[in-house]
């Protein structure tokens, strides 16, 4: 399971989170990415996650985003599906 209550706080200064391959499982918490708008990345990868992807990660300020390997379902958002990221040189 997801350690409840892990985004509660605002973290202003929050850049990366970086939790693949840690069977976490359920669904992504609803305020994941909520008062952290410096967050860059977000690799939750090779988890057990399930459910729909939920709208608070759509932020601007997202350069990458790994949900691989989980067990999402459901429609991506239409303001997800708009997101552009920089291309690699």
């Amino acid at each position: 399971m997801f350690p409840e209550g892990m985004f509660q706080t605002p973290k202003r200064e929050l850049r990366y989170i970086e939790l693949s391959g840690n069977s976490f499982h359920g669904t992504i918490p609803s305020n994941i990415g909520t008062g952290s708008p410096n967050l860059n990345s977000l690799n939750l990868n090779f988890n057990s996650f399930s459910g729909n992807i939920p709208s608070s990660l759509v932020l601007s300020s997202l350069t990458s985003f790994k949900l691989d390997h989980n067990r999402l379902t459901g429609r991506l958002g239409y303001a997800l599906a708009l997101l552009s990221f920089p291309r690699r040189s």
